[in-house]
């Protein structure tokens, strides 16, 4: 294995647990983020939902008294109806945004608007007459329409309890707070009835007290979910629902239930604590004294879900930055050791091979690095300093042996031509003897 590869696939080793743990962190983070950010929509659905459910109660309590009576004020119905339709839209905006089925609220706005055209019709008709059916159906309407808007409340609600649970506990509260105003709407479009005309009957003085002891319950639950959150703001909204309401609209609300459940048997009609004016005057701003409960505890939801979403968003990029940093830093790492290791060391083994392959007139490079690569650098150039030294001898001996043979051969060759001399004086000397 090339020392390349055998690096790189340590670092790779060595990084790739902190890079994983890195990289979960940061699913985690983006995890977070998403649950808070759906629980910050699905906030912002339920309080449109809600919002749009009150304005539906209190116009629908507005035409149950134009219904009742045959009369009523055209500019205070028409900007009703627009504050209605407005929040609805904004409703089902919210819906869509989320991802949820807006058919609910578009059925619920279509029966509505039936419900309004047929009060419009008996206004333009008779002008001073009631239509006591109308109110029952507007009653019956009105539960009808709600029943389909709620239906789109409780799956935000669904959905906020899986994404967050401590957002849950607050839209909780603005539950418990908008079913009370609900049973008090329906209660109060009952007492409206009777005052209408509609014969108090033992069915509907039982409705009444059955919604007595729910509107009991749910002013219970209020209190207790509204202590258990330790918030002093929705403390105080609940101190002065209970001064507002539970101790100054709530006894009159009921005195006209104990006088329909005084009159039983008895006859003529029922000694109202108030005329009908005067009722109908002061019943619609007494509804609304429970919703600064419900409005708190939405405001306090949507702040407390921003705030887990913008910490969340803070924690994702937090981890997607350390992530790019380890790679960052991971990056360079690769990069400084290819540069002052891996180059250097490739460098190095083709000048030995250079060596090897004769060519000693060559100039080392990373001699003067004071590290390993340095070193190694030094002993090639030892390496090749002594590869010099030994060509130098070789050669000394070359000559030396080349010096010899050539003395050697001069030697023979006077000692061949002093042979070819003698023999000849031996010969000349044989002829004159002869």
């Amino acid at each position: 294995m090339r020392i390349r590869t055998l690096l790189l696939a340590g670092i790779t080793a060595v990084a790739l647990p902190g890079l994983a743990g890195l990289g979960w962190n940061s699913w985690l983070a983006w995890s977070n983020w998403e649950r808070a950010e759906r629980a910050t929509y699905a906030t912002r659905v339920l309080n449109g939902t809600m919002r749009g459910m009150t304005a539906i109660a209190v116009e629908s309590g507005q035409l149950s008294a134009a219904a009742r009576t045959g009369a009523a004020d055209p500019a205070e119905l028409q900007a009703s109806r627009r504050a209605s339709d407005a929040l609805l839209e904004a409703a089902r905006r919210d819906v869509v945004a989320e991802g949820l089925d807006p058919r609910p609220i578009d059925e619920s706005t279509r029966k509505f608007n039936l419900l309004r055209s047929r009060v419009s019709d008996l206004l333009a008709r008779n002008g001073r007459e009631g239509d006591p059916r109308l109110v029952s159906d507007l009653i019956a309407g009105r539960a009808e329409v709600l029943d389909g808007l709620e239906g789109v409340a409780r799956s935000a609600e669904q959905r906020i309890g899986l994404a967050a649970p401590a957002v849950a506990l607050l839209t909780e509260i603005a539950r418990g707070a908008m079913t009370l105003r609900n049973e008090l709407g329906v209660r109060s479009l009952v007492i409206n009835a009777w005052m209408g005309g509609q014969p108090v009957t033992v069915a509907s003085i039982a409705n009444a007290l059955r919604l007595n002891g729910r509107i009991e319950m749910a002013l219970e639950t209020a209190r207790r979910l509204t202590g258990a959150q330790d918030d002093p703001e929705l403390t105080a909204v609940l101190a002065r629902m209970e001064a507002d309401y539970v101790r100054g609209s709530e006894p009159r609300y009921r005195a006209f239930v104990d006088a329909a459940l005084a009159s039983l048997g008895q006859p003529g009609a029922p000694s109202w604590p108030s005329s009908a004016q005067d009722y109908a005057r002061w019943t619609v701003p007494a509804l609304t004294q429970v919703l600064p409960l419900r409005d708190a505890a939405l405001d306090a939801a949507m702040e407390k879900g921003d705030a887990a979403a913008a910490a969340a968003r803070t924690r994702l990029l937090g981890s997607l930055a350390l992530a790019g940093l380890a790679l960052l830093l991971a990056a360079a790492g690769v990069m400084l050791l290819l540069h002052r290791l891996v180059s250097p060391v490739r460098e190095l083994t083709g000048e030995v091979g250079r060596i090897a392959a004769g060519d000693l007139e060559i100039d080392l490079p990373h001699r003067g690095r004071q590290d390993e690569v340095g070193e190694m650098a030094g002993a090639i150039e030892v390496l090749r300093v002594n590869s010099v030294a030994q060509r130098r001898l070789e050669a000394e001996a070359e000559a030396s042996r080349a010096s010899r043979e050539a003395r050697a051969a001069q030697m023979e060759g006077l000692v061949r031509g002093f042979q070819e001399r003698a023999g000849e004086m031996v010969r000349t000397l044989s002829s004159a003897s002869t």
